[in-house]
């Protein structure tokens, strides 16, 4: 029993002492108002924002602005539900977020229509700023009611865009487009 608790206490340690080396700290944000913006404000580059209310409903009231600093925003671990992002801004261009920053995206529902006005979100993620440097990751995630998923403009292109296991529900438009500079580039919404 002594040696399954110190092997425990081991482990425990090794992985505080990894995070630590790796300037990484989990923000924790439950379920509510603009808590994953004030996460990414408080944040330094590589840590990570952790989604903890099983289906809760994160709702934002401005596009969350990627940049500077590489970031992760995940469902805890072990919930039974996906909690759901949203975002109330009206904008006939904007999303949830976006980036000029790397950002991965694990185990989260994003939904364009969850907020107030039930229409508000146009896009998911949108590429801002300027070309290269950065990448965009989404695993385990949902993309719901939005026109596109992922809209990459002509000046703002992403070094590379990693979808898996990931489902794009109820899409107006697209799944994910990204322009270069020598395409008319039609309306984002």
């Amino acid at each position: 029993m002594r040696t399954r608790h110190l092997l425990f206490v081991s482990l425990a340690l090794t992985g505080f002492f990894f995070s630590l080396l790796n300037g990484q700290s989990v923000i924790p944000v439950a379920a509510g108002t603009d808590g994953i913006t004030a996460a990414y404000t408080s944040a330094t580059a590589g840590d990570i924002i952790e989604l903890t209310t099983s289906g809760g409903l994160y709702i934002e009231t401005k596009t969350l602005t990627v940049t500077a600093k590489q970031i992760t925003i995940r469902a805890k671990s072990g919930l039974a539900n996906k909690p759901i992002w949203a975002c109330s801004a009206v904008s006939a261009y904007g999303g949830l977020m976006e980036i000029s920053a790397s950002v991965t995206v694990d185990g989260i529902i994003m939904d364009g229509t969850a907020g107030a006005p039930a229409t508000a979100t146009v896009n998911g993620i949108i590429t801002k700023g300027t070309a290269g440097n950065y990448n965009i990751t989404v695993k385990n995630s949902t993309f719901k009611n939005f026109a596109t998923a992922i809209y990459g403009s002509s000046s703002a292109q992403v070094d590379s865009v990693i979808v898996s296991n990931c489902i794009f529900q109820n899409l107006s438009k697209y799944g994910i487009i990204i322009y270069t500079s020598d395409v008319a580039i039609p309306a984002p919404g």
